[in-house]
């Protein structure tokens, strides 16, 4: 019932010309799988997104994006930002209510790990959840003591990822977006800060991600306007 009434108020010629421009903000699920515990989680997240019409079919937008901060396993907080370039390709529909896409996106994403139980973070890295000794200790490490101090880890990626979704013209320019999108990370480097002393770890395991938004754009600049 809702969207009928929703697409009965629509007019026809509601969707995109040449030169338009989308500004809309989303709100989102992301999953990330990789082989080792840090890199294996789902969060919400928050984007704004800018997109123009090179053509009737085709948009090019920009979208910066930012996690809401995540707990895992009572240890470490996982907060990331994310700055998003991407194209769409289009498909416009007779009736002018909803307008499908496919599209491509490259992302460029900073995560940092705090360990908030430094003794309990080690335990879930090293796979000893279950001997978890007195703070302030390693995890079946015969109670090896610990130096005072931050035990941050900094994730650095690169992104590619291939999107569908489709957009609800609620007005001739109020749209609400649906998107998923399924990504491989193409590069990796980890660093870390611990006890006043940062190191360079490297590259590690790439792994892959699923995001699943929805939220609402405005049309901004149809030709008559």
């Amino acid at each position: 019932m809702l969207f009928a009434l929703i697409f009965t108020s629509v007019t026809v010629g509601a969707q995109v010309q040449k030169g338009d421009s989308n500004i809309g903000t989303n709100l989102g699920i992301i999953s990330q799988k990789g082989d080792e515990p840090l890199l294996s989680y789902s969060t919400t997240y928050l984007s704004l997104n800018y997109q123009y019409y090179i053509s009737n079919k085709v948009s090019l937008g920009i979208a910066p994006a930012w996690n809401v901060s995540k707990v895992l396993d009572g240890a470490f907080a996982v907060r990331s930002r994310s700055l998003n370039f991407f194209m769409d390709y289009n498909f416009l529909s007779a009736n002018g209510k909803v307008m499908p896409y496919i599209g491509v996106k490259y992302t460029t994403m900073l995560t940092k790990v705090e360990f908030e139980d430094l003794a309990a973070g080690i335990g879930v890295l090293g796979g000893a959840t279950d001997d978890i000794l007195d703070p302030g200790t390693i995890p079946g490490g015969g109670g090896i003591t610990l130096p005072e101090g931050e035990f941050i880890l900094e994730y650095r990626r690169s992104i590619f990822s291939l999107s569908t979704g489709i957009k609800f013209f609620v007005t001739e320019r109020l749209n609400i977006d649906n998107n998923l999108t399924i990504g491989t990370v193409l590069n990796e480097t980890v660093e870390a800060e611990f006890f006043g002393t940062s190191a360079d770890l490297g590259t590690d395991d790439p792994g892959r991600l699923i995001q699943f938004t929805i939220g609402f754009g405005y049309i901004i600049g149809k030709r008559g306007s």
